[in-house]
């Protein structure tokens, strides 16, 4: 009996030591805000998986598996691989599984290289900025990719058209450019940039400016700007 209750406390004291062990390495990690490792491997395995099943067409870089201390959640840093301009965001869904923002982040860049090439012609040394806006029509039009917590800046391109906004900034090197001095560039860049079917905000030194894109066509036609 004496040798089956040391052997019992023995055994005991091994699970205790373990419990202990395995409550510091989560204390730890979660302290430094770094994420536990083993969870970090097993949810780069699933970013894999995904990716391969979501997109078999394509390959993809896994950068960085990231840790967010405040709601203790992951998700993983991804590039197509060959390719430094974009990069995008896998994350776990409330309702289970995993979501991401490739196609938004896809639309951002194309979007920005379409608005650079019009923009600079016509105003050398300004910058364009694309933003993906939830609104109203953009919710009538199309439902949603991802569901919140899902980060919801990020839509299906199918709605995008209708609940963006492309940022634009012009600089100018002599100064102050005003609306009525850059009206005939700006009417060319609205031309230009028409294709997109976006909403323009063009900051013009403090100037800034709101043009929609249903307005497009009457300003094109009537050559005055609306905004």
């Amino acid at each position: 009996m004496d040798v089956l209750r040391k052997n019992l406390v023995r055994i005991i004291l091994i699970f205790v030591i373990i419990g202990i062990v395995v409550v510091v390495w989560k204390l730890v990690f979660f302290l430094t805000g770094s994420g536990d490792p083993i969870e970090k491997y097993l949810f780069r395995r699933d970013v894999i998986r995904y990716l391969n099943t979501t997109y078999p067409q394509a390959s993809f870089d896994v950068e960085a598996i990231e840790y967010g201390i405040r709601k203790g959640d992951y998700w993983a840093a991804v590039r197509p691989e060959g390719s430094s301009a974009i990069r995008f965001e896998v994350r776990r869904k409330a309702s289970g599984g995993l979501a991401d923002d490739y196609l938004g982040a896809t639309w951002e860049r194309e979007t920005q290289e379409a608005c650079e090439a019009a923009l600079r012609k016509l105003f050398p040394e300004s910058d364009c900025f694309p933003e993906i806006v939830f609104t109203e029509q953009a919710e009538a039009e199309g439902g949603l990719l991802h569901a919140l917590p899902f980060p919801p800046y990020r839509y299906d391109p199918s709605v995008i058209a209708s609940g963006s906004r492309l940022g634009i900034y012009v600089g100018s090197p002599s100064g102050e450019r005003s609306v009525e001095d850059s009206g005939d560039a700006l009417l060319a860049l609205v031309a230009a940039l028409a294709g997109l079917h976006l909403d323009l905000d063009i900051t013009l030194g403090r100037t800034d400016v709101s043009i929609r894109q249903r307005d497009f066509d009457k300003i094109l036609t009537e050559r005055k700007l609306i905004y």
